[in-house]
């Protein structure tokens, strides 16, 4: 916090805190989609918000470091004070192409028919109650 009131880069913070709201959103849409296609279910209503979510966000995220990049009139590469920021949101981007990534694998995975066995439930023994 100190860092804001010092750089007063909170408007520039809430377009990555923005940016990361839906990518958690998009992310949680993917993960149900895998789920439900897993467990035989329907997944159509879920994978075409998941993907526009997606593209969407990774837009957002890809704008704020290419905003904060590059040569500034002073010839620096990030934008004063904007460092942390660009950073974040460059980290975001990676860890959720790799969340992706894992997700599309599992997906494929389902639809080629290599679903994963269901698990054994325990048996209860009732003869002795």
């Amino acid at each position: 916090m100190l860092f804001f009131a010092l750089t007063s880069t909170i408007m520039a913070a809430w377009k990555v805190f923005g940016a990361v709201n839906q990518l958690i959103a998009a992310l949680a849409m993917t993960i149900v989609t895998v789920w439900l296609l897993q467990k035989g279910r329907s997944f159509w209503f879920t994978i075409a918000p998941a993907v526009v979510m997606c593209v969407t966000t990774f837009a957002a995220l890809g704008t704020i470091i290419v905003q904060n990049l590059g040569k500034t009139p002073a010839g620096r590469l990030l934008v004063p004070g904007h460092g942390p920021l660009t950073f974040a949101a460059a980290r975001l981007l990676v860890l959720s192409v790799g969340v992706l990534i894992v997700a599309v694998r599992k997906f494929r995975d389902c639809l080629g028919g290599r679903r994963e066995p269901p698990r054994e439930q325990p048996q209860l023994d009732v003869e002795g109650i």
